[in-house]
Parts: structure tokens; sequence; C-alpha cells
């Protein structure tokens, strides 16, 4: 077997799940690696040209993902790059699997069913059957069968393995349509030996042996199906396998033609048939319909219970077309009735139907005459009791707690209950339960253009962009399909351009018998009339959440917003995840784009404008306190920035006491900070404070990863904030912040128009702490543009200005000295000065500022091929930078200490340096970096610095 496969582009691969997982390049078997990232390939390969989140790629591998689960998921990925290369590829929180047409046997084999039953549509058996054997053929044994059977992911492998044996049948009766008895005969008596009590297989062995000729074969065939099914689920034959039988004995002729059988004398009995008709469009559910159906007819059904699919998810997502979708293909297993009740659990206006009159209800649907009683434990016996022999269906939708359904429950082993609910009915004990969520953006797509295709004047992307809009919710889906419908001369881009406005957007998705709007209503007065503990307040945290529209929300904030001990925030957290308001997601909660707009409408309606501000400056002065402590662990914090305190005095005070906590709490809030940022823009000028210490915190910790951009459009706007508050010295260091990040940006006209600015403000505010900032800054830059006698002369007077008042400033402005020198040639200087600004920031606990300056040193020891030396301090570069989470910093270091290793001859410990730094650039997502890895590492002279961010410090 190969270990991996070069220039990996140009080789045409073979990805195999349909049986043990293998993937072969240019004919040869690579190896995979271990099992947990065999498991990463096998994900990735089922949704390949996809991008998969890391979130999910967890899910699937672990039942419970561990903390470590996003790091080992990298170094999984690591594994599996070096084997298969460029076609494993890093995207923003996840991965993707690349694979080309007719590189994976899961693609094959989905393109061959859809021709086989193309073929068998247009009334072409013989190619029908062709194909359906081809795509079977790319099967060799259980899907990923070599792959842990106690992870997530083999359920959805197991799905594969469904879709197989369905493929299987339709190819056996394809057999027997064409008159292939024998064959068809063997191939079914061994299948069956494995799947006994798959009832469509027994049909086709009956018929098979009957036109053989066989007729006591083919009665003995029934016995043989009707004693498994006894045995393995204690069912009875379905009502299809009974007729076949009852056709068999009386000879009819339909059995010879493939035509309906019938079963002459067998009266017509007044069967329930009670399901509204099937949605048309239902695109984006064959996951979730797939495990109904094999849960609902497979051998895992427990003959002494019914089986209970519940369906949950929030207004508008499609629980009641899906369950409608099933119970349809499940009607043919339930010869004895299909009921239907609309048990009313979230309709606004009208009351929830009582267990009584729905019990009544169904008795009268049955025809029992017994059913004038009103006690719901007397009526709720004669249910069970007359459903105790029947194969019935119920479809129970819109419930509003478990105990409006438990006593519909039939008891037959042989009964199928679908419940659907916006609440999560965890005390159902149900057979599966399903939480359905917005469509695939693909789906989405498809969803639209069923309802109607795209008109000609429909540009390329408008059908994405309504998706979008739409948040990918079918209900907004179908409301803005119809919308469209009934203005033909609308384009979907006018559409999308009237769905644009987020104040309107509700307004539009709205018809004259249905609204978005009304389905989320419904939801929310669900919580504010309701009595359960915790519901009044978790209806005022919705409202409050729409005040501060983020991507996610951390508990603490919440507790900061809401003002509410933990606790009584917990509960409701738990009553807003049970009714699909807020979805929990990786430790932290998010509003759907619809359900926001209308948070934010009521937040607007029904708050008080104290209310709102009074959250505000909670949750901002928690914030603030919380990012000045967490910056604390990386850089001293500036000293002239203003000292804000939480005001929120039930939130818990965040862990921020070591470097690892700060990191895991930036990574938590980064997102949310950043929009609070952007709140602030447009906020209250009391928000302005606590947001200047957000965005200095948040600015150093984005510099880790060197996120430049993301730095960038804080700082501006801060900016802007400033300028509009009046604050002159905040602006003049945001310049100077702005300055830098695009010199490093390469931008470097504007980086000097922006420092100039910052120093002119500064200059004329009077501040020196903010003129040091900037003329280190230009310092820099007259460094790197090669004028070291002007670097030089800017950082004596920055010293001049500092003096000894702030050891801080001393340690930056001596390492940008020593970074001057070493530029300039003179690496015996430069040592001097960078070992005087290492020991001043080792006593202040700059360790972000020590990870700088152990680089500078260790580039200019090894420019004084003092190998050694540079390596010691390369050595503890790394170590910081790892222990900061600042790849950029870890992937140069590593950079260095390769060329350091190389000249020493320490190739082994150099490879593995170079393999780290280039996954390092996978990480960060530099492109530019890789190629400056590969030029180091060809050149153990080379200096990639000038070429990169470490110029700052």
């Amino acid at each position: 077997m190969a270990k991996g496969c070069g220039a990996l582009s140009l080789h045409q691969f073979d990805f195999r799940i349909l049986g043990p997982l293998s993937v072969t390049c240019g004919g040869e078997e690579l190896l995979l690696g271990g099992p947990k990232q065999r498991g990463l390939l096998a994900a990735l390969l089922l949704n390949s040209n996809r991008r998969v989140a890391l979130e999910r790629l967890a899910e699937l591998l672990w039942d419970e993902p561990p903390q470590s689960a996003t790091a080992n998921l990298r170094t999984y990925a690591s594994g599996l790059r070096r084997v298969i290369g460029d076609r494993l590829l890093a995207r923003d929180g996840g991965y993707e699997l690349a694979i080309g047409p007719g590189e994976s046997d899961v693609e094959r084999f989905g393109e061959l069913v859809s021709r086989g039953r193309a073929e068998l549509a247009a009334g072409n058996q013989s190619a029908a059957d062709s194909r359906l054997r081809e795509a079977l053929d790319q099967w060799r044994g259980r899907c990923g069968e070599d792959l842990p059977g106690d992870i997530p992911l083999a359920r959805h492998l197991g799905l594969l393995d469904e879709q197989r044996l369905l493929v299987l049948e339709d190819s056996l009766q394809l057999r027997l349509d064409l008159a292939d008895l024998r064959q068809t005969v063997t191939e079914v008596r061994v299948l069956l030996t494995d799947h006994s009590t798959r009832e469509r297989l027994w049909a086709v062995l009956m018929t098979a042996l009957y036109r053989s000729g066989d007729v006591a074969g083919s009665l003995a065939a029934y016995r043989a199906a009707a004693e498994a099914l006894d045995r393995e689920l204690g069912m009875r034959p379905g009502q299809e396998l009974r007729d076949l039988q009852q056709a068999i004995l009386a000879r009819d002729p339909a059995l010879e033609t493939g035509e309906a059988v019938r079963t002459p004398g067998t009266p017509v009995p007044d069967i329930p048939r009670q399901l509204p008709r099937d949605s048309r469009v239902m695109v984006g559910r064959d996951d979730e319909l797939a495990a109904i159906m094999a849960v609902c007819s497979g051998a895992g059904r427990d003959p002494a219970q019914p089986t209970v699919v519940s369906i949950d998810g929030q207004a508008g997502v499609g629980k009641s077309a899906l369950a409608l979708r099933a119970a349809h293909l499940l009607a043919g297993r339930h010869p004895d009735g299909q009921l239907y009740v609309d048990l009313r659990g979230t309709t606004t206006g009208l009351e929830p139907v009582s267990s009584v009159h729905a019990l009544a209800g169904l008795l009268r649907a049955l025809g029992d005459p017994h059913q004038t009683s009103l006690d719901e434990h007397e009526l709720a016996a004669r249910f069970r009791t007359i459903t105790a022999d029947r194969a019935l269906l119920l479809v129970l939708d819109n419930a509003s707690h478990t105990q409006q359904v438990l006593p519909l429950l039939p008891a037959s082993g042989n009964c199928t209950a679908l419940v659907t609910s916006r609440r999560r009915l965890t005390t159902l004990d149900a057979s599966l339960c399903l939480s359905l969520d917005v469509l695939s953006p693909a789906a989405a797509r498809a969803t639209l253009t069923e309802y109607g295709p795209p008109g000609e004047q429909d540009e390329e992307g408008a059908v994405a962009d309504v998706a979008e809009l739409c948040g990918r919710l079918p209900l907004a889906l179908r409301i803005a399909a119809a919308r469209r419908a009934s203005r033909p001369d609308w384009s979907l881009a006018e559409l999308a351009r009237q769905l644009a406005d987020d104040r309107r957007r509700l307004d539009e998705l709205s018809t004259d018998d249905v609204s978005v709007r009304a389905a989320f209503a419904a939801t929310f007065d669900a919580l504010r009339l309701g009595d359960k503990p915790g519901e009044s307040t978790a209806a005022e945290l919705f409202r409050l959440m729409g005040a501060l529209p983020m991507p996610t929300y951390g508990e603490e904030v919440l507790a900061a917003l809401a003002d509410v001990a933990e606790a009584e925030l917990k509960l409701a957290l738990r009553r807003l995840v049970d009714l699909h308001a807020v979805e929990p997601r990786a430790g932290r909660f998010v509003l759907h784009d619809l359900l926001r707009l209308f948070a934010a409408e009521l937040a607007e309606h029904e708050l008080t404008d104290h209310e709102r501000e009074a959250a505000l400056a909670r949750v901002f002065s928690y914030c603030a306190e919380a990012s000045r402590q967490a910056r604390a662990q990386f850089r001293p914090v500036r000293r002239d920035l203003p000292a804000v305190v939480s005001i929120a005095r039930q939130a818990p005070r965040p862990r921020c006491d070591t470097i690892d906590q700060a990191a895991i709490w930036f990574d938590s809030e980064r997102e949310a900070l950043r929009a609070m940022v952007r709140i602030a823009d447009r906020g209250p000028a009391e928000l302005y404070l606590p947001t200047t210490v957000i965005v200095d915190a948040l600015s150093a910790d984005l510099e880790r990863d060197q996120r430049l951009p993301e730095a960038i459009e804080l700082n501006e706007t801060l900016a802007r904030i400033a300028e509009r508050n009046g604050d002159n010295v905040e602006a003049s260091d945001c310049w100077r912040y702005l300055a830098s990040c695009h010199q490093r940006l390469g931008n470097r006209t504007l980086a000097r128009d922006y420092v100039a600015r910052g120093i002119e403000l500064a200059r004329k505010t009077g501040q020196t702490t903010r003129l040091v900032s900037a003329l280190n800054t230009l310092a820099i830059f007259n460094t790197e543009s090669g004028d070291f006698g002007a670097a030089e002369s800017l950082v004596t007077e920055a010293l001049g200005l500092v003096g000894d008042s702030d050891e801080v400033a001393v340690g930056i402005l001596l390492n940008t000295q020593g970074m001057n020198a070493r530029w300039a040639g003179d690496n015996a200087k430069a040592v001097g000065h960078l070992l005087a600004s290492l020991a001043i920031r080792r006593r202040v606990g700059d360790r972000v500022g020590q990870a700088y300056t152990r680089y500078q040193l260790g580039r200019a020891y090894l420019a004084s091929d003092r190998l050694e030396d540079a390596l010691l301090h390369l050595n503890a570069l790394v170590e910081l930078a790892v222990d900061l989470s600042a790849r950029d910093l870890e992937r140069e270091g590593r950079i260095a200490r390769m060329q350091v290793l190389n000249r020493l001859g320490r190739l082994v410990e150099a490879k593995e340096d170079l393999a780290q730094a280039l996954d390092l650039c996978e990480v960060v997502g530099q492109v530019t970096a890789r190629s400056q890895v590969l030029v180091a590492a060809a050149d153990p002279a080379a200096d990639p610095e000038r070429d990169t961010a470490l110029a700052t410090g």
C-alpha cells in the first residue's frame, strides 16, 4: 500500500465506501490511518464537494464530543492531507473533500440508480435492469463495514445500506417482470437469510415460485414469511402479503401479468382514510424520510409496542409536510386505517384540543359506538382495546406537550404514530426523535424552483439570494414562491430586493391566509401565556435578544442581558430551546434569521427605550471587563484605557485567569464582540467607553492569527465613533493601529498616510503615550523601507519622551531598535537591544512581546552563525506561540527553527517543523505564507520576515 499520492491534482482517485473504506490513487491503494481519521474521511466522503462544519464532524465521530474535538479533527485532517493532499480543503470553520466526476462509488451508485429509474419510467425494462445491476455492482459489502460501529456516523452509513436493499428489491421486481424466474428465486432466497422481515422480498419469492408452476412452494413461502414476522417482530403479515396469498389460492390470472391481485369474496371494509393530501413539493428531507421509513418498516420494531416517531422543529420548518409524506408512504403497511388529528398545540386564537375530544374523534372514526363517556382514562382504555389487533397509522399533528399525546397512542405493535410538535417532547419515549433544521442551501434553492422555475428575466444568483433571505425556512420559501407567482411581472431579483429590507421582510413574507410572522407569534404566545416555571423569563429574554442582534449568544452574555441568576437563565433557555425559538449550537445559542427579525420587532414595540438601553449597558460593561481581563493574559493592558466595571449583577464572572481560558473565551465570543462594535456604531453614546476596551482587546486577539482585515474593520468603526464623540486621543491611536495593519498587508502608501494622521492628532492632543506608539509604528515602516537612520532617530525620540515611566513602552521600543539594527546588518548591536527588551518584557509579563523579541533574537543569532543560541530562543518562541494559540507566530518560529536545524544537520527535526509550518498555513488560511515556507526550506539563508507581518511587536 502507498502512503500518499504526489502531484495530487493530476491523479485520478477512487474513493470507495460501499463496503470497506478505501482510496486508490493511480491504481494503488493508500494507507488511511486510524479509526477516527478514517471516520473523518468517511464523513467528508458522504458530503463530498461541500463544506462540513467542524461542529458537524464532531457530532458524527463522537456521541459526546470531547473538549479537544476541534484540535483532534485538525490533527486527523493533517494526517489525511499527507495521504490525499489538496483533495482535502480547509474551509471556513470546516473541511471539504474535493472529488471529481466518477471518483466516488457513492456518486456512481446514485447516478446509475437515477439512470435505471429513468429507463424504467420510459418503459425500457431491460435497460433499467442493466443500470440497476451496474449500480449494485458498486457494492463490496456493508457500507463502511470496517469503520467503528459505535459512532453516530454509523447510522448514516446504515441509511445507504437501506438504499441498497430498496434498489435490490426494485431490481428483483424487474427480473420477475422479465421472466428471469430461476435466478430471481435463487437471489431472493439468499437475501432472505439476512433480511427475513422484508415483506417485499417474500412477495417477489411467492410470485416467482407461482409463475414457475410451484404453487405449493409459493404457499410454503407465505407460511415461512408469517413465521419469520411473528418470530422477529411479533407481527402478522401485512395486507399486501395476505392479499397475495389469497390470490395464489384462487389462482388469480393477474398473478401472471403483474396486475394488481384481487381477493374475490372479500368485502371492502369501511376503513378510515383521513390523511390530508401529500405536499406537492418537499425537497431536502431524504435523510429524515429514510430514517422514518427504516424505523417504521424495519426489523427494529418492538412487537409489543407501537412505533412512535416524534418530529419537532421551529414554526414553518416543514414538520407536518414530512410527517404526511411518510404517512402516505407507510399507508399500505397499515391496512386497518390511517387517522389524522390536528391537536392545535400552537394555533393562534384556538385552544389546544383536549385528549378527551381527540379520543372521541378517533373512536368515532373507527366506528366504535361506545364513545359517549367524557372520562379521559375510560376513553383511552377503550381506544387501546379496539386498536389492540389492528394495524393503524396515526398522524398526531401540532401537539402542545407530551401529556396531550400519551392517551392517544394505540396499544398494538402493528400500529405507528407520527407526532409533530414545536416543542421537544422529551418524555414521549419515541422510537425515533427527529429535530428538523432549516433546509440546506441547495435544497432551499431547489424548493423555490420546484414551486416555479426561474423565468428568462431572472439573473444568475437571484434564486440563491431569495433562498437565503427566506432563511431557508420552508414556509417562507413557499410564501415567497406564491408571491412571485401572483406577480408574473416580478423577477426573482426584484423579489430579493423586496426581501432585503430587514424592517419589511416579515411584511413581505405573508399572503392572505398564511404568514411567517403569525407562525412565530403563535410560538411566542405559547411562552408569554404559559404557566410553566421559566416561561415568563423566557419570553422576556427573547424580546431582549431582539435588542442585541448577534450571530450567537453565550450564557454569560445572556445573563447580563436579562439580569437574571444562572439557574433562572438555564430554565428560560430550556423553554426557548424546547420550542425551537432558539437553537443550541456548540455550547451557545442561535436565533434563526427570521426569528431574529421577529425578536427585533418585539424589542422595538414591547420594550421601553430605558429597558433596551439598560440591557445594552449591562452587556457592554460586562464584555468590556471580561475582554480587558482576557487581553491581560496575552499582553499588558494599555494604561490609558478606561477602567470599565461590569454593572451586570447577576452574570457570572468569566474565567479568564490563564492564557488557555482567555483563548477559549475569545474563540467563543469573538463574533459576538464584533457584532457589539457594529451595534455601538449606531447606538447611544453611553456604549462608547466600553467599546474602546472591547476593540483594544479584540484587536490584540485577532493579531495572534494575523486576522488583520477583521482588525481593520473594528478600528475603522472605533475611529468613526471616537471622532463622532470628539475623542481625538482615541482616534489618533486608531489611525496609528490602522497604519500598522495596512503596512503589514502591503498597503504602504495608505499606511504612511494613516500614521501621519495619528502622529498629528497625538501631537495636537499632547498625549505622550499615543505619540510614542505612533512614532514606533513609523520607525518600523522606515526599517522595512530601508531607511535605518530615520528609524533610529524616531525610536530615540520616542525613548526620550517615555523615559523610565512606562516599561511596557520601553520594551516595545527596544524591540524595534533591535530589529532596525538587525535589518541594517549590525547583529551584535541588535542582540544588545533585543536582550534588554526581552528582560523588560519578561518582567512586565508581556508574553506576546517576548515571543516577538525571541523571534528577532533567533534571526540575529542565525545571521551571526550562533546556531545554538538561535535554537534556544526559537524553541522558547515556538513554546510561547503554542501556549498563546498564536498560529502565525508559531509558523514563523518553525520556519526559522527549521533553517537552524538544517544548518545543524538535524534533518528529521527540520522536516517535522516544515510539515507543521505547512499545516499552519492551511489553518491560518494564508496562501502566500505557504510559498514563504517553501522558499525557506530551499534556502537556509533566506529571511522570510521581510515578506511577513513579524516586524511589529
